[in-house]
């Protein structure tokens, strides 16, 4: 056999080695995503906006790496959009996430009522200002 045919079946075997484990990698974080989307779908039955807020910042404080954000946003995503009481009110004063400077204005007050640190507040915040965006731009 010729060095370059060996070399070729060396890179075609190393690229479905890599392969593997990408398709794996994601196998295993998209079955965590689900499950965190259904635990937010079952936290938000008994819970209001405000206790989903709560339950968000909690994990937020013991959530490190990539795998545990992406359950954490399907966690929050889920419970601020099934969760009880009237999302419209709870909507009402937070901005479009694309209006920087309106959130710059709301983020302090909705943090520090809730003594948020800084991390907590970023994620928290954000994932509050999108459920919010997507509700009143009709996306449920």
């Amino acid at each position: 056999m010729s060095p370059v045919v060996k070399v070729g079946l060396w890179i075609g075997g190393v690229l479905v080695a890599v392969l593997a484990i990408i398709i794996i990698i994601a196998l295993l974080i998209g079955n965590t995503v689900v499950d965190d989307v259904q635990e937010g779908a079952s936290f938000a039955k008994t819970a209001s906006h405000d206790q989903c807020v709560d339950e968000i910042a909690r994990r937020v404080k013991v959530c490190d790496g990539l795998k545990c954000t992406m359950g954490l946003s399907a966690f929050g995503g889920t419970c601020l959009t099934q969760a009880n009481g009237d999302r419209e009110k709870f909507c009402e004063s937070v901005p479009v996430p694309a209006n920087g400077e309106g959130v710059d204005k709301w983020r302090p007050g909705f943090c520090t009522a809730r003594s948020f640190d800084e991390r907590v507040c970023d994620v928290v915040s954000g994932l509050v200002a999108v459920s919010c965006d997507n509700y009143k731009s009709g996306v449920r």
